[in-house]
């Protein structure tokens, strides 16, 4: 019947650290699994990859953490054997000041080696944002720019009406048509070829409001 299920336990040494986003890769070994990133905070930020494997009820380690600057609200992706940690808030070299803001790197993690590979860039710097994987292609959706100086003054950008898909074959990011609707906080899932952006804020009130992009 319908009922909630008690799992393993996270691992130890990884229940203080937040948990950015989660998704879903088929391993030839161990299955389906669900696969994430942490982040270690705050002094120095690190990030880590955990996978879970339901058919076994345990959890599997990845590569070890590395200093990659991030905090906060990056989305992650799997295309092929790679997975993405996409966009997010944390330090950005700003002049003479290690200032903080919404980050347009991705950085990639190799699922099969476990290793880090090199990080592209999206057009825009992006916290807040969703994505999804379709067709070997990564979708960005919303979010919104923001920046920070040492004194924790933070400065909000426009939220983004724009869309752009990162292709891990070229390591580039291009723009595609706009949303009818700006947001950040909103959900995302592909289905049937289609992408559905749901929810979310446009900054002032929540949003109701569902669109369905058809990608090129």
């Amino acid at each position: 019947g319908t009922a909630w299920t008690t799992i393993q336990k996270v691992p130890a040494g990884y229940t203080t650290i937040p948990f950015a986003d989660w998704t879903y890769f088929n391993d030839a070994t161990f299955g389906d699994l669900v696969v994430g990133a942490t982040v270690a905070l705050p002094a120095t930020p690190q990030i880590g990859v955990l996978a879970y494997q339901p058919s076994g009820n345990q959890w599997l380690f990845g590569a070890p953490r590395v200093g990659f600057s991030r905090y906060l609200r990056f989305s992650v992706e799997t295309v092929g054997n790679s997975m993405f940690v996409i966009g997010g808030f944390g330090p950005t070299p700003n002049g003479l000041f290690n200032d903080s803001g919404a980050l347009d790197d991705v950085l990639t993690y190799d699922l099969l080696a476990d290793a880090w590979g090199p990080a592209r860039t999206l057009n825009r710097a992006r916290d807040n944002h969703e994505s999804v994987s379709l067709n070997g292609k990564v979708y960005v959706v919303g979010g919104n720019p923001v920046t920070c100086d040492p004194f924790d003054e933070c400065r909000y950008g426009a939220i983004y009406r724009e869309v752009e898909v990162f292709d891990p074959a070229t390591g580039k990011s291009t723009d595609l048509p706009p949303a009818f609707q700006a947001r950040k906080n909103a959900g995302a899932v592909a289905l049937n070829g289609l992408i559905y952006v749901i929810g979310g804020s446009d900054g002032t009130d929540l949003l109701a409001s569902v669109e369905r992009f058809t990608p090129p």
